[in-house]
């Protein structure tokens, strides 16, 4: 009974948590709502002018391909329109066991996932998008052997503005800095804006698995708010913008992603825009700066793409870290990703540490399951009196129930006990759950034996069956069977539900799973133990 009411509590935990979380999303959205309202109002800053006449499914005629450049963490093309139409991560590959690096913005027939960057206001080249120039260049194909690299393209307008375009890589990093030098050789003042934004395909995203989703869509950072998604959904209802100092604007997906950086120190706007309903965008916009006559000028920003890792994104933005989504608990799931990686540290494989943060974790929670069970076995050694009274009140229920409670109270007995200390334990193991999901440590890492991939489901399906096991022994130490048929079955049948279920998750989580499973087993037999010799003791 105590086992069943555990399951029913956790169960009632998540549906409250996803009651939260959609409360929080509406809440947010009636915010971000009233701020937009407050900034159409107070600003009258320009986005680029973008079109609405792209074709459902279809991105826009691509381009050929202008320039290269390699280094020996990315390889990237830009167009000659100076957007960036791909980028490959050297370091990651495509799929398990494949030579095929893998490819986080691209561009192609049927989808469009690129960054662009450019220069509006009333003299900028970029000021209607879907009418830009072409940049000059001086070499096709750039390498990056040990020192910054930087690749240049340039553009002059009729009335003498000269705008170089460059692209700073650096080894070792997965930025790019991006400047644009603004030269005034004309008789009047230019006035410019630099913007960047992140353009991509709808439709084309690959759909989670619903029972474990990963977010993918679009997130800003704003001086009053370090992160914020705005899913595409949003883009296709609603257009946001909203002024800051410094912020970013990125695409995220499970374990990689995009973001422009702006100037930290001057003030930005934050905008989305939706093509049709197929193509979602979200960029900045910096300040106003006029360029007088005779007179050079330089706008930056920085594009980021690459993996979520705290030590490469940190440093860039604040709040840029929190792109790993541990959601709610990030307080409690950042310091137990720093002990699992203490941990691999010193083990060197993510499995092993996997395995023994699982038991440090048990270990400083002993005294909660003692607690819990415990509790549970003060009404399982009650179990033959509640037997008695069950036979004495038959099926007069009211008084079969009022004789329990009684029963309980006599013996001071809380039969409700041991919800307490799994309450108290469920944050920590949510918290190392998302950290387990987030994490791309895991990606594509080998634990032992079959399993090659612990961010990826167990292929054989060992793992998941003997969490079942593990999951029915755990539950045949808990007191007394239910007294309702139908409840007794669907107690049997959990493990099996279950690990049906935890097929379906990375091999990584269900060896968490797993091994908590197993400890709590040998903790629970040795307080049954210690509780049956204190029994002995007394009848004596």
């Amino acid at each position: 009974m105590e086992s069943f009411r555990n399951f029913l509590f956790f169960a009632l935990f998540i549906v409250s948590f996803l009651f939260w979380q959609q409360w929080s999303v509406d809440t947010k959205k009636t915010e971000i709502s009233s701020i937009q309202s407050v900034n159409a109002l107070e600003e009258n800053v320009d986005v680029p002018i973008i079109s609405q006449k792209a074709k459902k499914n279809q991105s826009q005629k691509r381009s050929a391909n202008f320039v290269k450049v390699v280094t020996d963490k990315l390889e990237v093309i830009i167009n000659e329109k100076g957007d960036i139409t791909n980028v490959k991560l050297l370091d990651y590959s495509a799929q398990l066991h494949s030579n095929d690096r893998l490819s986080v913005l691209e561009e192609d027939d049927n989808s469009v996932y690129i960054a662009q960057s450019g220069l509006i206001g009333s003299s900028g080249p970029d000021r209607n998008i879907d009418g830009r120039p072409n940049y000059s260049k001086s070499e096709s194909n750039y390498l990056l052997v040990d020192e910054e690299l930087s690749v240049p393209i340039t553009w002059t307008s009729n009335n003498n503005l000269n705008i170089v375009k460059s692209f700073k890589f650096h080894p070792g990093k997965n930025y790019i800095d991006v400047e644009f030098s603004v030269s005034n050789g004309g008789s009047k003042p230019a006035e410019l804006q630099i913007f960047g934004q992140l353009k991509r395909s709808i439709n084309e995203l690959e759909e989670d698995l619903a029972i474990m989703p990963t977010y993918k869509g679009s997130a800003y950072s704003t001086k009053d708010t370090k992160y914020e998604k705005y899913d595409f959904d949003d883009i296709l209802e609603e257009d946001l913008r909203l002024t800051t100092n410094g912020g970013w604007v990125a695409m995220l997906e499970h374990y990689f992603v995009s973001a422009w950086i702006p100037n930290q120190t001057t003030e930005n706007i934050v905008y989305t825009k939706a093509i049709s309903d197929s193509i979602a965008i979200i960029g900045f916009v910096g300040e106003r700066v006029i360029v007088e006559p005779g007179e050079k000028r330089s706008l930056t920003t920085t594009l980021y793409v690459g993996p979520k890792l705290q030590e490469k994104l940190e440093p860039l933005a604040s709040g840029l870290e929190l792109t790993i989504d541990y959601g709610f608990l990030w307080w409690l799931s950042q310091p137990l990703f720093l002990l699992l990686k203490l941990i691999f540290t010193l083990v060197g494989n993510w499995g092993a540490a996997i395995v023994i943060a699982t038991v440090i974790l048990k270990s400083l929670m002993y005294p909660l399951t003692k607690a819990q069970y415990t509790s549970m076995g003060k009404v399982r050694a009650l179990q033959p009196q509640i037997n008695k009274l069950k036979e004495r009140h038959g099926e007069d229920k009211l008084k079969l129930q009022k004789s329990i409670m009684e029963l309980y109270k006599k013996e001071q007995t809380n039969p409700f006990g041991g919800c307490l200390p799994v309450l108290i334990q469920m944050p920590i193991f949510l918290a190392l759950y998302y950290v387990l999901l987030e994490s791309i440590e895991l990606r594509h890492t080998a634990f032992y034996f079959w399993i090659s991939d612990l961010s990826s489901p167990d292929p054989y399906y060992i793992l998941p069956a003997l969490f079942g096991i593990s999951m029915y022994l755990v539950q045949k130490l808990n007191p007394s069977p239910l007294s309702d048929p139908i409840q007794q079955k669907l107690f049997l049948l959990m493990p099996v539900f279950m690990s049906i279920f935890f097929a379906m998750f990375p091999s990584g989580l269900v060896l968490y799973w797993l091994v908590s499973n197993m400890i709590t087993y040998v903790q629970a037999k040795i307080i049954y133990s210690s509780l049956d010799q204190h029994s002995m003791c007394l009848q004596k």
